[in-house]
């Protein structure tokens, strides 16, 4: 996979780095030596000092014969001049063997000569080299080595050697190969199971992946979305962000594509990694398909079994017809999934819907609190079905249907359904009617053998209602239904809906209820001389033809005129029924004007709402319950270069936004399990101009019951200029701080410079006396004119006594002040740390030696300075550039709290104490005083940013702020001081000894 290529090679390229360095150490140490050895033996020549010369160069002779590390020394031609025993013991060749041959002997073929070619150019050019080379054994067996050849140079810079350092590396090739053929057999068995294994990284990207693909797909899964197909996201991006905490987990997933649903079966744990930082997540993927519909269907069948008991019982032994029937259909609707289901019985005439026949699944209408008769011929299509020999009837896409079929079903449905399930309840010839289901949404009718359960509920229907009609005469059945109508019209006469009863023929009003003269403000017998087209105020010609009142108007809005003029919006259902021996329209009205006013008031308070939102001066995002971005103000239009209206109502993981979402998710899920806000703090995201910049964010959660469904807010600022101008102050204060060290550093090593150069002239005058001596000498030594007496008298005029007796102080002395300054320029360049961006583990007791050295100009006038550090301190994580700047603007305050009390170049001195000491997990580092403390008036005011109490041109108020900030947020600890007037003042510094797990 190329992901997990692309992860070795970046392992084999840290480990090439780390080979390299190690090479390259070893190579300049010998190199080092090598330089001293020759350096050593053309001092000892000139000098003739061989005894003194003789040990060194024995010394450093052995260094070479013990070392660990074959070495070998050529001349610029490449022939060999010295080996050591480790390169014998490696090879098997003798010193004498390879006496002036060149290396090649070595050669097992294995390395090719490009890589001798470039070899020796790298060398030849000045360059050092490192790789590896298999060599061959003089017994015959070859073996690695890893190998660093550079080149050695004389005064003027010219090659005149080269020196080789190798390791043998043969046992770790050969784990590398061992290793190389375990993954190698571990993806052939992962690639032949029947799962899909996979690996992912942090950032959700698939690293390797085995096994077939769930979907047959031949394209390799590049992030976690691609695995997933994008399906149900937050699902697996909240597992994923568990499984990345360290939490193993188990969960089922379905997946639906060209109609065929797949369940799998997920498996997501944490994959440990003990050479990397980097966190994993190991995960399977396995079909359980098969078994998880065998689940559904044993349901189905059990719920099957079921509905039909308890319909069956219920046409047995309930004596309320209508409520035997609602039951029954509730029952069977539910059964089925469906948003509609109702029994229409048949009279020969017509199809009445009775209104206890009918369960809806959302809240039924007003409408429908009464009788609903459809002619027959309407419902012809499927009267036509009921005699067929077909148990039912399943219109999968009413759309498609001829476009007489679809306008006779939409005639009577009650949800506008895509799909429509005809159930006929007949025995033999014999019609009673039909069971109809809007929308079914079992996937088990599809299967002829799941849903012949269907046609023996119509048989139970028919005969429950063979049962409960048997007894009843036909005109008992017609009275009771005249007096139920009656019944109907007194209750509608009492409702708060306004009823007009409209003849079907002309639309004239024939009856009204006492709430619709109300709202129209006309009298029973103004209304009956008013035609219902009249009272539209703006004539709508789909209510105001004639066929209008043939077919059901449902839930239509529309304005109506009072007797007074004034518009009156309402909402209109028209339903054709039959009443009093006659075809009528069943009109109901709503009032709606408390409505209109109330959304109006609700589009200004929304606008003014935006108008505010819009008027926050930070970034607002809300985010509502399904995870869809409901407000983004142009804070945040600004901010991050995206238009609201274009992702307003689009899903927050599909917004444009750069910056690093797997950290957001972590963030939201937390803060809906916890319920509370979480901050994120200097937040990295991509600008608009290409730039990066750092956020504030805070994600609040909506208070709610359920916070798990509840929606959330994001608010932040951009805080991008605010870190460049901190960034800014901290270097004005770095600045500030060299401008005081300069001169007193200038001043520390002046001192010994001064002293060697006074010693050096001495020395120089010393050299010339003597050497006119010797040159004296060796006249008398060649037999010319020079006598005895002559250079008595010439000694007593150098006063050799006194060269002899001066020059060895004075070297001394010369290589003391050396020896000063090194420390100095060494306390410098470790105090500084220039380059070190990230934390490293630190010597604390080291860093205040060096700090206290940089800082002694500004201390050793008005104090003395006593350490006192714990031995066993360990390392410490952290950044040494700057925690070594936050212990010197303690110290330097100290020195001047100090100064204030003593003066200048007082007779007495101050003193500052600085110790170390561990506590449990924390460093604790505290710096003591005697100077004038702090006054309890200004003490909370010591760490706040430009405050300070020295005099202008002294101090910005910087060092202090910078010291917090340094010690509490970049490295989690803790400072704060313990002061009396008068006495003296204690900063205590505690750091925490290991990385915080935001570190790592």
């Amino acid at each position: 996979m190329s992901n997990g290529d692309s992860s070795n090679r970046d392992e084999q390229r840290r480990a090439d780095n780390e080979r390299q360095e190690k090479a390259e150490s070893i190579l300049s140490e010998t190199t080092v030596r090598l330089s001293e050895l020759i350096t050593g033996i053309g001092h000892g020549i000139r000098a003739q000092n061989t005894g003194r010369f003789t040990q060194y160069i024995h010394v450093l002779t052995q260094a070479f014969e013990q070392s660990p590390v074959s070495i070998v020394i050529t001349d610029s031609q490449g022939a060999i001049q010295y080996v050591n025993p480790k390169f014998t013991q490696l090879s098997g060749y003798t010193r004498a063997e390879v006496a002036g041959k060149n290396p090649r002997v070595l050669k097992s073929g294995y390395t090719s000569s490009e890589e001798y070619r470039r070899l020796w150019e790298c060398i030849c050019s000045g360059r050092t080299w490192n790789g590896e080379f298999h060599n061959r054994h003089k017994d015959g067996h070859c073996y690695w080595v890893e190998a660093t050849i550079g080149p050695i140079k004389d005064e003027t810079g010219k090659i005149t050697h080269f020196v080789g350092a190798q390791v043998e590396i043969s046992r770790r090739k050969r784990a590398e190969e061992a290793l190389r053929q375990s993954a190698a057999l571990l993806k052939r068995i992962l690639r032949s199971v029947h799962e899909v294994v996979f690996t992912m990284n942090k950032d959700g990207e698939v690293l390797e992946i085995f096994g077939l693909l769930p979907f047959g797909e031949s394209i390799t899964p590049q992030t976690l979305a691609d695995l997933f197909r994008k399906n149900q996201m937050a699902l697996h991006y909240g597992a994923f962000s568990k499984a990345l905490n360290g939490d193993s987990l188990q969960y089922e997933w379905s997946f639906s594509e060209n109609g065929r649903v797949q369940t799998f079966q997920v498996y997501l744990s944490p994959l440990a990694d003990t050479q990397s930082e980097s966190r994993t997540v190991l995960g399977t993927l396995k079909n359980i398909t098969e078994q998880a519909q065998l689940r559904q269907l044993d349901r189905f069948r059990f719920l099957v079994e079921r509905t039909i008991s308890r319909i069956s019982s219920r046409f047995t032994r309930f004596r309320d017809y209508h409520k035997a029937v609602y039951l029954s259909l509730q029952d069977l609707g539910r059964l089925l999934e469906a948003e509609a289901i109702y029994f229409a019985g048949y009279n020969g005439s017509h199809i009445l819907i009775h209104p206890e026949h009918l369960w809806l699944r959302v809240k039924r209408p007003e409408y429908l609190r009464y009788p609903v008769f459809i002619p027959a011929n309407s419902m012809k299509p499927l009267l036509d079905a009921s005699n067929s020999e077909q148990h039912l009837q399943f219109f999968r896409d009413i759309d498609a249907l001829p476009e007489e079929l679809r306008n006779a079903i939409r005639a009577f449905v009650f949800t506008s359904p895509n799909s429509l399930l005809v159930v006929p309840v007949r025995l033999e010839e014999e019609k009673f009617g039909l069971i109809i289901v809007e929308s079914p949404k079992n996937q088990y009718l599809n299967d002829p053998r799941q849903s012949n359960f269907l046609h023996f509920t119509g048989k139970i229907f028919a005969h429950g209602i063979q049962r409960f009609t048997a007894l009843r005469d036909i005109q008992s059945q017609s009275d009771q239904l005249h007096r139920r109508v009656t019944e109907l019209i007194q209750i509608i006469e009492s409702l708060q809906i306004a009823v007009l009863l409209l003849d079907q023929e002309n639309g004239r009003v024939l009856e009204t209820n006492k709430m619709a003269r109300s709202l129209l403000g006309y009298s029973r017998g103004e209304l009956e001389e008013i035609y219902f087209v009249d009272l539209i105020r703006k004539r709508d010609g789909k209510l105001c033809s004639a066929d209008s009142l043939l077919e059901p108007v449902r839930n239509r809005e529309c304005v109506l005129q009072s007797q007074d003029g004034q518009s009156l919006p309402v909402l209109l259902n028209m339903i054709p029924s039959h009443w009093n021996e006659r075809d009528v329209v069943v009109v109901s009205l709503v009032d709606l004007s408390d409505q209109k006013r109330t959304e109006e008031e609700i589009r200004a308070l929304h606008k003014k709402n935006e108008q505010l939102l819009n008027s926050i001066s930070s970034i607002l995002i809300g985010v509502d319950a399904e995870d869809n971005i409901s407000h983004f103000n142009r804070v945040a239009e600004q901010v991050f270069g995206v238009k609201g209206e274009a992702i307003i109502g689009q899903p927050v993981l599909g917004c444009p936004i750069p910056w690093n979402w797997m950290k957001i998710i972590e963030t939201i899920s937390s803060c809906r399990e916890e319920n509370r806000a979480i901050t994120i703090n200097d937040f990295k995201y991509r600008r608009p101009d290409g730039k990066d910049g750092f956020l504030n964010l805070t994600i609040n959660p909506y208070v709610d019951e359920n916070p798990i469904l509840s929606g959330f807010l994001i608010m932040g600022e951009d805080v991008t200029e605010r870190k460049l101008l901190e960034s800014q102050l901290s270097q004005a204060q770095k600045m500030e701080s060299i401008g005081q060290l300069a001169a007193g550093i200038a001043h520390e090593i002046n001192t010994p410079t001064q002293y060697i150069g006074d010693n050096t002239y001495f020395l120089k005058e010393a050299f010339e006396d003597i050497n006119k001596f010797l040159k004296s000498f060796l006249e008398a030594s060649q037999g010319e004119e020079c006598s005895l007496q002559s250079l008595r008298e010439m000694a007593r005029e150098l006063d050799l006594d006194y060269l002899c007796e001066e020059i060895p102080p004075a070297i001394q002395q010369t290589l003391d002040g050396v020896a000063q300054v090194s420390k100095i320029v060494r306390a410098i360049k470790e105090f500084s740390h220039p380059g070190v961006e990230e934390k490293m583990p630190v010597d604390l007791n080291k860093s205040l030696e060096n700090t206290v050295i940089v800082a002694r100009n500004e201390w050793k006038y008005v104090a003395e300075v006593e350490t006192d550090f714990d031995p066993e301190l360990p390392l410490v994580y952290c950044l040494p550039g700057e925690l070594n700047q936050v212990f010197l603007n303690v110290i330097v305050n100290a020195a001047h709290a100090i100064a204030d009390v003593v003066g200048e170049g007082g007779a007495q001195k101050g003193k500052i104490h600085i110790s170390t000491r561990r506590d449990g997990d924390w460093v604790e580092v505290r710096i003591s005083d005697s100077g004038i403390g702090i006054p309890r008036e200004i003490q909370n005011r010591i760490f706040d940013p430009f405050f300070t109490t020295k005099e202008v041109g002294k101090g910005t108020g910087q060092g202090l702020s910078i010291a917090h900030a340094v010690v509490t947020k970049k490295h989690g600890g803790t400072i704060h001081f313990e002061s009396e007037s008068g006495k003296g003042t204690t900063f205590v510094i505690r750091l925490p000894i290991h990385m915080e797990n935001g570190d790592a």
